[in-house]
């Protein structure tokens, strides 16, 4: 009997990382033997109990299939013929990936089936790779634990490790900070070394009044790795405290005097300070028990201002920069001096010499000014500090740029964003513009290059805890898509691990995690989280490494690719979805400048999406909903769209995600009520009732959000019909799921007269089955395409009858009611009609060799589903006794094992022989299922 007879089982398998390969097997085995015993419970019946969001471009529950194919095919074994399998056989993608695995005589064949809408082919071969390496190593030790096994290959092993992070330079890795600066004031004492409002100090200055400093708080006891507050704002007043700190064998903590009082007393409590530095008109602004020290005070003038005697080294403490925290109480993140010397001596990434003039835009509390204020002064470069009122006024920063010369900057993304929008002509002259701290937006970076030819730009990637930069990216021409975070600094390491520390391969997203000299000794009073977050490197004996909780990959050229926080993932309606990629598809649309999307509970708990986002034109939802509709999925629109003159920012630059305003109308479900407007919308508002069940249903009502699914579509489509002699395709419920949209797309279709099937004797309509009626709606939903076709092409040498071929194919159409059956709607339902005759006849043609290729393409075809037979066959003739043999079936009437039989029973005809009359037929199976 031949039919579909294929169900999806849905099997819920835990391969947790405790269990060895072997249990998790047994397990599954066992979960298979109880899924058999519900076999016929069909899985369409699962998913609407589920009741999963509903998105045309994706399969319910699963998206990757796994097929063991261990069944007897049915070889073409014909005497005085040669059959074999066509090697191109035109395959459809029906799933993202599908893993086939084929019995044969010589052993298991292997292959995989990918969309390539999504996946290279390269990214599909590494996975056949690593597909092998699961099996070697399984095979080997069946034992091991899941947690244990890595799917990376050793040659791509050896090219992560050693060539991704071959890092190692030389540097001046057993000196400080302070010993360098007080090198180069050796080699230039009376070369300009910091500039601040038409003040400034050479190296010498600076060098003798932080000396001066530094003797006063070693009078005061301070001892190495002894950190001490600096209460200051941009001024020289802070290069002196900074330098004088160190000298003096402390590390500095520096606090923002904008930072509310609460935090202030936090950080000087947990840091430990003792002193303070202070600016003269901030003494009053925290209360401290401790020393407080006013910078401007004479009363340093009286102390010798030779160098000190070396008290610290480089695994010392250099500074202490607090970030923000989960617990909600910042945690101070303690950098050593090697950290910040790795940083801005001999880098690859930036051109630091005694020419280089670097602008500070980043507030001392930040990391960035790490970068910024010894990039400068350790390399005999000039420092220009300015006021927050000049970083932040694109005006302002342009002729300050201008008439100091700076080369050299370093902005984070959104302040990037916000300046080069103002004038995206500022940064003449600058040299190299570093940008980092989050996604880069492919508009603003697109817009400067336009107008800076010249200007290095570079993508820099790296927390506080790895001293400010961990990787970089040069970006030499316009972007089309977000760019790569790039590769590991100099003396830096970069790995992408699993959940269980095993070294990810090329293209597997997982946790970032970064390593080297620049990593910081931990966080200051919590060794727990230390523990949590700084740990030995797992593939480099002797370093340390950093886990940053940041998604990436890397992608074949060894540069990384940055996704967004591991914990800024959400789950919505049963998807995880990364916030971050929906910000970056906001951000490719023309009119946004910046975008920013969260997750946001209602009053019942229910999470929706909410995007923020700065636009130069008014933009509707509608347009908004409808450009992101055509990049991605319908669970990952948001809800919410909230249209704002700026991005709120933080001290430090980024965004403020709390300063985030609440959208307007509350947190409902995103829709207000909206009556019938048009006769055509009150129409079909009834119809919408009918179907649902519903008493009122608003215009602007997602009719899967309201209880709709597939099948109450399929329903809807055959009343719309019936009721306006409208024909709306399947999918296009999908597209226009709400009243309002399908009335703009009605009023633009012609009606036609409703022709309705008439009622017949049940011995000419029978219920479709469980597994056809579910083919049925993923047909009418994917229209043209050929996904469900399933076509086999032999090459078939020697003398073939063509007169018996097709004489062959007309007894099997006689003898399966399948091969003549067609299917059809009836009250809004998919059946079966099996026909008395078909028309059927072989297509022939004949071909040269080279037109052989195109012939199979127009071959496999789209099916009308209710025009029986529901087969084709076609013989290509190369040469009198050399033809290419094509059947193609859709699947709603056949699977893999009907046409396994229908080869065996082809042999048999093709050979004369006589086969036993059936006692069923499939439409006798799909009435006794639905019947159960």
């Amino acid at each position: 009997m031949l039919g579909m007879f294929v169900n999806t089982l849905a099997m819920r398998n835990a391969p947790s990382g405790e269990k060895s390969f072997h249990a998790y097997v047994q397990e599954v085995k066992e979960n298979a033997l109880r899924a058999y015993e519900n076999q016929d419970y069909p899985f369409e019946e699962l998913v609407n109990k589920l009741d999963v969001a509903r998105d045309v471009s994706r399969n319910p529950l699963f998206d990757t299939m796994f097929i063991l194919q261990n069944t007897e095919q049915g070889a073409l074994d014909i005497e005085g013929l040669t059959c074999r399998v066509y090697p191109n056989q035109h395959n459809v993608a029906k799933f993202d990936l599908t893993f086939i695995a084929v019995e044969e005589a010589e052993g298991i064949v292997c292959s995989i089936e990918y969309a390539n809408s999504l996946y290279k082919r390269e990214t599909v071969e590494r996975m056949a790779q690593h597909f092998k390496q699961l099996i070697d190593v399984i095979v080997r030790d069946p034992q091991m634990k899941l947690s244990a096994i890595e799917m990376i290959t050793p040659d791509e092993k050896m090219q992560i490790l050693e060539v991704f992070n071959g890092t190692v330079t030389d540097y001046p890795r057993d000196k400080t900070i302070h010993q360098l600066f007080e090198e180069q004031v050796e080699r230039t004492p009376d070369q300009v070394a910091v500039v601040y409002e038409g003040s400034q100090l050479t190296y010498g200055e600076l060098n003798e009044k932080a000396n001066r400093l530094a003797r006063r708080l070693r009078a005061e006891g301070v001892q190495p790795d002894q950190p001490i507050g600096i209460l200051v704002e941009r001024s020289l007043e802070m290069m002196v405290g900074l330098l004088g700190i160190l000298k003096a064998g402390g590390a500095y903590v520096p606090i923002d005097p904008e930072y509310p009082d609460e935090r202030m007393r936090y950080m000087l409590e947990d840091s430990g300070a003792k002193q303070l530095l202070v600016q003269r008109r901030f003494q009053e602004r925290v209360s401290f028990t401790g020393t407080t020290f006013v910078l401007e005070d004479a009363l340093f003038a009286k102390e010798d201002g030779s160098n000190l005697e070396l008290l610290t080294g480089p695994r010392h403490l250099a500074n202490l920069i607090y970030t923000s925290g989960s617990t909600g109480q910042p945690k101070g993140v303690m950098v050593e001096h090697r950290n910040v010397v790795r940083l801005v001596k001999n880098t690859n990434y930036a051109e630091l010499n005694e020419q280089t003039r670097i602008l500070q835009a980043g507030a001392i509390v930040f990391d960035a000014s790490t970068f910024e204020i010894w990039g400068a002064l350790l390399n005999g470069g000039r420092l220009h500090l300015v006021s927050n009122d000049v970083i932040l006024d694109a005006t302002k920063l342009k002729k300050t740029i201008q008439q100091y010369g700076i080369t050299t900057m370093l902005l984070v993304t959104p302040l990037f964003n916000q300046l080069s929008q103002q004038d995206s002509k500022l940064f003449a002259g600058v040299q190299t513009l570093i940008v980092g701290g989050d996604v880069l937006s492919v508009p603003h970076i697109n817009r400067v290059l336009q107008h800076h030819p010249g200007l290095r730009i570079i993508n820099a990637y790296g927390p506080t805890e790895n001293a400010t930069i961990s990787t970089t990216q040069e970006i030499k021409e316009e972007q089309t898509e977000a760019a790569p975070i790039g590769r590991p600094i100099h003396n830096s390491t970069a790995y992408v691990v699993d959940r269980s520390m095993n070294l990810a391969p090329i293209g597997a997203w997982g946790e970032l995690i970064v390593g080297g000299d620049g990593v910081a000794r931990g966080y200051s009073n919590k060794p727990e989280l230390t523990d949590e977050k700084f740990i030995p490197s797992p593939f480099r004996q002797g370093e340390r490494s950093y886990r940053t909780g940041d998604l990436a990959r890397w992608r074949s050229d060894g540069t990384l690719e940055y996704k967004g926080r591991i914990d800024e993932q959400v789950k919505i309606r049963g998807y995880r979805i990364e916030l971050g990629e929906i910000e970056t598809q906001l951000m490719k649309l023309e009119a946004i400048q910046e975008a920013v999307v969260t997750a946001r509970d209602d009053e019942t708990g229910q999470k929706h999406l909410c995007a923020y986002f700065v636009a130069e034109k008014e933009l509707t939802v509608s347009d908004l909903r409808t450009l992101l509709s055509e990049e991605l999925p319908g669970y990952m629109i948001p809800s919410f769209f909230v249209h704002l003159e700026q991005i709120p920012l933080n001290v430090n630059g980024k965004v403020d995600r709390k300063a985030l305003p609440t959208p307007e109308g509350g947190m409902q479900t995103g829709t207000e009520y909206v009556a019938p407007r048009t006769p055509m919308e009150a129409q079909l508002a009834q119809i919408w009732q009918e179907v649902l069940g519903l008493e009122r249903i608003g215009m602007k009502d997602n009719f899967f959000d309201v209880g709709g699914h597939s099948l109450r579509a399929t329903t809807l489509v055959a009343k719309m019909h019936k009721a306006m002699g409208i024909e709306m395709p399947l999918r296009e419920v999908f597209q226009y799921s709400t009243i309002e949209q399908m009335a703009e797309v009605i009023s633009g279709k012609e009606q036609h007269t409703y022709g309705s099937i008439p009622v017949i004797e049940e011995r000419t309509h029978y219920p479709v089955s469980s597994a056809q009626k579910r083919m049925y709606i993923l047909s009418q939903l994917e229209g043209g395409e050929l996904s469900y076709n399933m076509p086999s092409i032999f090459t078939v040498d020697g003398p073939i009858d063509r007169e018996r071929l097709e004489a062959v194919f007309r007894q099997l159409i006689r003898r399966h009611e399948a091969l003549r059956t067609g299917i059809e709607l009836v009250n809004g339902e998919p059946v079966q009609r099996v026909r008395e005759d078909v028309e059927f006849a072989v297509e022939y043609v004949h071909a040269s060799e080279e037109e052989v290729e195109g012939l199979l393409h127009k071959f496999v075809r789209v099916f009308d589903l209710s025009h029986a037979p529901l087969l084709r066959v076609g013989l290509i003739e190369r040469k009198p006794d050399r033809h290419v043999l094509m059947i193609d079936m859709h699947h709603i009437i056949s699977d893999g094992t009907s046409i396994g039989i229908m080869v065996q029973e082809f042999v048999q005809l093709y050979h004369g022989a006589e086969l036993a009359p059936l006692r069923i037929q499939y439409k006798d199976y799909a009435a006794w299922q639905q019947a159960e």
